[in-house]
C-alpha cells in the first residue's frame, strides 16, 4: 500500500508546473539583479542580456508546458541554469582568460555569487523531472 502510494507521488514528480515556472523566473531574476547592478538606468532590462534570455526561458517553458514527453525540455533547462550557475560562478574567479578592464569591485563579485545560487532551483527542479519515472499518462494538475 504504502509503495503505490510512493510510485504516485515519484511519478508526478517530474510534471510539477508551477514549480518549473517558479524556478525559472528566480534563475531569470538572478540574471536580472546583475543587469540592474550593472546598468541601474535601465533598470536591469538590456537589450544585450536580459531580454534574449528572457525569451530562451520563456521558449522553454513554453516547450515544457506543452511537451508531452518532459525529459528532453527538462534537459534543455538543465542545460540552461547549468550554462549561467557555471558561467556566474566562473566570472567570479581571478582566471587569465576573463580579464575584467577595469578591475572588478567586491559588490560586483558578491552580486555574480546571486546570480549562480538563483540557478540552483532551476537545476534542482530540472533534475527532479530528469530522474522522474516516465509513465504512459501525465497528470495535468
Amino acid at each position: 500500500m504504502t509503495g503505490g502510494r510512493m510510485r504516485g507521488t515519484m511519478g508526478q514528480a517530474g510534471y510539477q508546473p508551477t514549480r518549473v515556472i517558479l524556478a525559472l523566473v528566480v534563475a531569470w531574476l538572478g540574471l536580472w539583479v546583475h543587469e540592474l547592478y550593472r546598468v541601474p538606468s535601465m533598470f536591469g532590462l538590456t537589450p544585450d542580456v536580459s531580454l534574449p534570455l528572457f525569451a530562451i526561458a520563456i521558449a522553454l517553458l513554453i516547450w515544457w508546458l506543452l511537451a508531452t514527453n518532459k525529459r528532453t525540455p527538462s534537459i534543455a533547462l538543465l542545460v540552461y541554469a547549468l550554462i549561467n550557475g557555471i558561467g556566474g560562478f566562473l566570472s567570479v574567479l581571478p582566471l587569465p582568460f576573463i580579464p575584467f578592464v577595469p578591475e572588478q569591485e567586491v559588490a560586483h563579485y558578491l552580486i555574480h555569487a546571486i546570480y549562480a545560487l538563483c540557478q540552483i532551483p532551476l537545476i534542482i527542479v530540472a533534475s527532479v523531472a530528469i530522474m522522474a519515472p516516465s509513465s504512459g499518462k501525465q497528470s495535468r494538475a
